[in-house]
């Protein structure tokens, strides 16, 4: 199973253990790695070790935004007249709406052209088995 995961989600180390051992496939997209990275220097002195460390154990595939992409996010947002407000939710969640596969978030109204958005802890409810 593969999901796309938002910045916010990282606060959720309980959902990022239960990914781990689930096995899923992680995408995080290149904008919300950046937004991650900036969080992480302003809360670790600087050091982003850590922070790509804990990447590599999860095996998250970083997705770049690409000319595609970018259409994907204009259009979504061109539908909810917003992208002074959430373009960089549109960019992030366009990787989603391509591979039609499960955005992880805790901004699901900013998600809302995608068919799949749940919450982390909604998505383990749903997933556990």
């Amino acid at each position: 199973m593969d999901i796309c995961i938002d910045t916010n989600v990282f606060a959720h180390t309980d959902f990022l253990q239960w990914v781990a051992d689930k096995k899923i496939n992680v995408h995080l997209p290149a904008i919300a790695y950046m937004e991650s990275a900036y969080h992480q220097t302003k809360t670790h002195d600087g050091s982003l070790a850590s922070f790509i460390y804990m990447l590599a154990g999860l095996k998250v595939t970083i997705v770049p935004f690409d000319r595609e992409l970018a259409l994907i996010a204009a259009k979504n947002a061109s539908v909810r007249h917003d992208l002074n407000e959430n373009a960089t939710d549109h960019a992030i969640g366009a990787y989603a709406y391509k591979r039609k596969i499960p955005m992880i978030t805790n901004n699901k109204k900013h998600f809302s052209s995608l068919k799949e958005v749940y919450a982390p802890d909604e998505f383990m409810k749903k997933h556990s088995h």
